[in-house]
């Protein structure tokens, strides 16, 4: 990244839930154009998850950060399609956001390769907090992709 990211994570914005015309007066607002701003989002349900990446499209966000489905732990299968319907659906980069204790499940480097190359997604935000597995996507994607580590 050429600066340090701006997580705007519109599901945690206190408005009716679903209502993303009001998200969009408070998070257009946050955009600054100066940085690099990324609308995280939780959504799982794909028609919400793709009209929020839509959403985050139409306001300026530099890219969209991604949560895998966490009602049910998919397998690679399941997340590829899960993330390229995503991906096929906006313009901007899309980050998978591995967070396993809300999943869950860890989206492993030999998984997110697999993202990488089927579902075309741009980088990952990391938070598993795991070592090892945080050496090895930066060794493997860092000179290609976005990796953000938390």
């Amino acid at each position: 990244l050429e600066s340090d990211p701006t997580f705007l994570e519109g599901d945690k914005i206190i408005v009716p839930y679903g209502d993303i015309e009001k998200e969009g007066v408070v998070i257009r607002g946050s955009i600054d154009n100066n940085g690099y701003d990324i609308i995280q989002s939780g959504e799982t349900l794909e028609q919400f998850l793709k009209r929020r990446a839509k959403f985050a499209e139409d306001v300026g966000a530099d890219a969209l950060g991604a949560i895998g489905p966490y009602f049910y732990h998919p397998d690679i299968i399941g997340l590829v399609r899960h993330f390229k319907e995503l991906k096929d659906s906006v313009e901007i980069p899309v980050l998978v956001y591995n967070n396993p204790g809300r999943m869950g499940y860890n989206i492993t480097p030999s998984y997110f390769e697999k993202l990488v190359d089927e579902a075309g997604v741009d980088g990952i935000k990391d938070t598993s907090k795991n070592i090892a597995q945080l050496q090895s996507l930066v060794r493997l994607f860092g000179e290609r992709l976005d990796i953000i580590i938390i």
